[in-house]
């Protein structure tokens, strides 16, 4: 192993000893940084973009265990899947497009070959989503589209047979047209999966934390809304026949402890 490579090992080593510091310190060294730079997070987007990506990143890694419960549950819903299409139903593979792939930690929960397609607004997140998809051969790139869920007009009617959204309904302008969008690129009878972090329950002592927090987690997150429920109602509106949801919680701190996965179907 070369040099470079010895010192990436003990930068990693050290990080792996911080970890346990970073889950109950991180959240609040968080909304402190988000306080402190909160004038550039308002008026500097590449400023904006750039942070939020560092602080996804650290959060994977300071949280790895309490996201994978969280994918694995959520992207088993793929395993029972089969694509309208008779040659990738042979070999078992699917059409899937994902809207806001971020770094591509879904990945690894993906076990099956996938024609895959990513929607994304943020193009920071680009080197890390080629490194992790060279990780899987199993996912086979067929576009990139630098844009946003709200208008995939670049992307034909009926094309796919899974949409993917994972802590994406957070963040979006306007959810019923994502949903629409989605609805529009599915073929019918296939599937929109679904993973985010969501609001407690109206009325509860950590809905009225989220309530507080959720401007500067906005402003700071690239218009993450903390205190947003699952849209049902936008999903039938959009077009998808039936919806399942399924609510867990995670070892997360507390305001981003309550996520909800499900399945709508086109």
């Amino acid at each position: 192993m070369g040099a470079t490579g010895m010192k990436a090992t003990k930068a990693q080593d050290v990080l792996v000893v911080l970890r346990p510091l970073l889950r109950p310190l991180g959240f609040l060294l968080w909304l402190v940084l988000d306080l402190v730079f909160l004038l550039p997070l308002l008026l500097i987007r590449p400023f904006r973009e750039r942070y939020f990506v560092f602080f996804f990143r650290v959060a994977m890694f300071a949280f790895p265990d309490c996201f994978a419960k969280a994918r694995g549950k959520a992207l088993e819903a793929l395993k029972g899947i089969e694509s309208h299409d008779s040659r990738l139903r042979k070999c078992g593979a699917l059409k899937l497009l994902e809207v806001g792939a971020g770094t591509g930690p879904n990945f690894e929960y993906i076990t099956r070959p996938i024609k895959y397609t990513n929607v994304d607004p943020n193009k920071v997140f680009g080197p890390v989503f080629r490194e992790q998809l060279e990780k899987h051969p199993q996912i086979e790139l067929e576009r990139w589209v630098h844009g946003y869920g709200e208008d995939m007009s670049e992307i034909p009617s009926g094309e796919f047979d899974v949409v993917l959204l994972t802590y994406a309904f957070c963040s979006v302008q306007d959810r019923l047209k994502v949903l629409r969008e989605a609805r529009r690129v599915l073929v019918k009878g296939c599937r929109l999966v679904f993973l985010e972090h969501v609001a407690f329950p109206k009325g509860t002592w950590q809905r009225i934390l989220q309530n507080l927090l959720a401007p500067l987690m906005k402003v700071a997150n690239c218009n993450c809304h903390i205190n947003r429920d699952i849209p049902e109602d936008d999903m039938y509106a959009a077009g998808f026949s039936t919806v399942k949801v399924n609510y867990i919680r995670v070892s997360l701190p507390l305001a981003l402890s309550r996520h909800a996965y499900g399945v709508a179907v086109a």
